[in-house]
């Protein structure tokens, strides 16, 4: 049940059980797919669409503004300590935005960039993208941009890239490509590199204080638990393909989801794995696929579905509660600093659930 939608904020009478109810909705022009929300230190929160439309919208739901890239948004964007916004879109570029909406810089650093950029400790914004998608084989790079816009290097993977880096405490950044996983230094040198066996294509890494490195493969389904020496720890089997990205837990708990797209009516299912790569529990659903996992300061996990739901599921993997009927969730929910939780949908929609 939603309230009617007359602008692009909407209020809705829906109550989810025990603890959340649907503050109000944003509607875009068109699909929110793979952007998820990024929230800044004064709630503004900002999301891509498929429309071409990068939005920044206030805490009460209102438009704030809008920046038009000309082409899908499919990359999650990043906030830099100055609160400048850096997005990539599908036209190949990565935009600099700042707070008020105004243009710093655009470069071009691939063709349709689907990935994320990353934030280092020095403010050098990271990002992946292939610079040749029309013929094999496919060709990847990491860009290390300055924060006035300038290229700083660029490290060639050799393969195809899709997803996003991820960067540790010290500086370092591991890129997923078709086949490895890469850690590459601050300088662009490279630390290590590891081809565990599996198509990691589509994955990015989840670090933990400990500086192990968690990655899932799409075949043969596994994730990896790799030292930060490059060695695998462990390899827990998830299914035929891990369909999120990990997430880790206050509590150094992994969570990573698997599923078989060649029989989606199996459903998804969500491991809680221990930092010894023992399953702890699993979280079963109807839902084909999930999306990544959101976790809040109590442990508490968020994953979106195809089935149109949102999940809580408390640590020990009983389900606190869902919500329905909200359109295809592909994007990882994101949660704000005062609890409010954000999920974006296929049906353009971004949703903020409070208590």
């Amino acid at each position: 049940m939603r309230g009617r939608c007359t602008t692009h904020v909407c209020r809705s009478p829906f109550v989810g059980p025990k603890t959340r109810k649907i503050k109000w909705i944003f509607q875009t022009a068109d699909w929110i797919v793979h952007s998820s929300p990024a929230i800044a230190s004064d709630g503004t929160v900002y999301v891509g669409s498929d429309d071409g439309l990068f939005y920044a919208i206030n805490p009460d739901g209102t438009r704030k503004w809008t920046f038009d890239t000309g082409d899908w948004i499919w990359s999650s964007p990043a906030i830099g300590a100055d609160g400048m916004v850096y997005v990539a879109s599908g036209s190949g570029n990565l935009y600099a935005i700042r707070p008020d909406g105004s243009h710093k810089w655009e470069i071009p650093v691939g063709l349709e960039v689907s990935s994320s950029p990353a934030i280092g400790p020095d403010g050098t914004v990271y990002i992946t993208a292939n610079t040749q998608i029309s013929e094999e084989p496919f060709l990847g790079s990491l860009f290390a941009i300055c924060p006035d816009g300038s290229e700083r290097w660029r490290y060639e993977l050799g393969e195809a890239v899709s997803d996003s880096a991820t960067i540790d405490g010290d500086g370092i950044v591991y890129v997923t490509s078709q086949r490895a996983v890469t850690a590459i230094r601050a300088d662009g040198s490279r630390k290590w590199v590891l081809v565990p066996g599996g198509s990691m294509y589509g994955q990015s890494a989840a670090i933990a204080d400990d500086g192990t490195v968690y990655v899932g493969s799409r075949r043969p389904g596994d994730l990896y638990a790799i030292d930060p020496d490059g060695a695998v720890k462990w390899v827990f089997a998830a299914g035929a393909k891990v369909c999120s990205n990990p997430g880790i837990g206050p509590d150094g708990t992994i969570y990573a989801t698997g599923c078989d797209p060649d029989h989606p009516e199996d459903g998804a299912r969500l491991y809680a794995i221990t930092p010894d790569g023992t399953e702890r529990w699993r979280f079963e659903s109807a839902s084909p696929d999930f999306s990544d996992p959101a976790i809040d300061g109590e442990g508490t996990i968020y994953v979106g579905g195809l089935d149109g739901k949102i999940y809580a599921i408390a640590p020990d993997g009983t389900k606190i509660w869902d919500l329905g009927d909200l359109g295809e969730i592909r994007a990882s929910p994101a949660i704000g600093a005062d609890d409010t939780l954000y999920v974006g949908s296929m049906e353009g929609r971004l949703y903020a659930f409070g208590d």
